[in-house]
């Protein structure tokens, strides 16, 4: 019973770690194609 405390407030721990880095790569994801889009954009100028 002492041992399954810490297995679930670590399992919790790496839980949201793992949903945070899907979000930064969410984020790059629309940062990258927006950026491609501004360039395109900016290019017949």
């Amino acid at each position: 019973m002492v041992y399954i405390i810490p297995m679930i407030i670590l399992f919790i721990i790496y839980y949201k770690v793992f949903r945070i880095a899907d979000d930064v790569k969410e984020i790059k994801r629309m940062l990258e194609n927006s950026g491609k889009s501004e360039a395109n954009k900016k290019e017949p100028e």
